[in-house]
C-alpha cells in the first residue's frame, strides 16, 4: 500500500467516525426520550380524577349563567329549539353581535352581545318572531341580552 492510499483510508475512517457518532447520539437520545414519555403516562384513573377536578375548577370560576330579570323569554314545540336557538342567533348578527348558547337540559340561554342602540330592535324581533334582519353599523358601545328558549313541555312545567 502506498502512501497515498493510507491517507486516504485514513481520511475515510475519520469521516466515517464523524458520521457515526451524530446519528448514535440521535438513536441513543431518541430511545432515551421514547422510554421516558412512556413511564409518564398517567393512568386510567388519574386522568378522570384531573378531568373531574378541572370541572369543578371551572363550575367555581364560570358559574352557570342565571336569568336577570330583563330576559326574553321564547316558547316553543319541543322539536322546534334548534330553528328558534338558530334564529336567535342570527338576529344577533344581523344586530351586528354576536350571540353564544347554553343548554341546561331543560332549556336553553343564549347571551347577545349586541351594539346598545340596538338593543330594542333586537328584543322586539326576538319577542315578535322575525327570521332575519340586517341593521347599520351600529355604535362602539355593546350590551348583553339574554335569551331564554324554553321548550313547550318544560315551559308548562316550570309554570305550575
Amino acid at each position: 500500500m502506498t502512501d497515498k492510499q493510507k491517507k486516504v483510508l485514513l481520511m475515510a475512517g475519520a469521516v466515517g467516525l464523524a458520521m457515526i457518532l451524530p446519528a448514535t447520539l440521535a438513536v441513543v437520545g431518541g430511545r432515551q426520550m421514547w422510554k421516558e414519555s412512556r413511564q409518564t403516562v398517567p393512568a386510567p384513573g388519574q386522568t378522570d380524577a384531573l378531568r373531574e377536578a378541572a370541572e369543578r375548577a371551572a363550575e367555581a370560576v364560570l358559574p352557570i349563567p342565571t336569568l336577570s330579570s330583563d330576559a326574553v323569554e321564547v316558547d316553543c314545540a319541543p322539536g322546534d329549539v334548534e330553528a328558534q336557538v338558530q334564529r336567535v342567533v342570527r338576529l344577533s348578527g344581523g344586530a351586528g353581535g354576536a350571540a353564544s348558547s347554553w343548554n341546561d337540559g331543560s332549556s336553553i340561554r343564549i347571551i347577545a352581545k349586541i351594539p346598545a342602540d340596538a338593543e330594542s330592535v333586537f328584543r322586539d324581533a326576538v319577542t315578535r318572531g322575525i327570521y332575519d334582519m340586517k341593521i347599520a353599523k351600529g355604535s362602539e358601545q355593546t350590551t348583553v341580552v339574554e335569551v331564554l328558549i324554553k321548550p313547550a313541555a318544560a315551559a308548562k312545567k316550570s309554570g305550575k
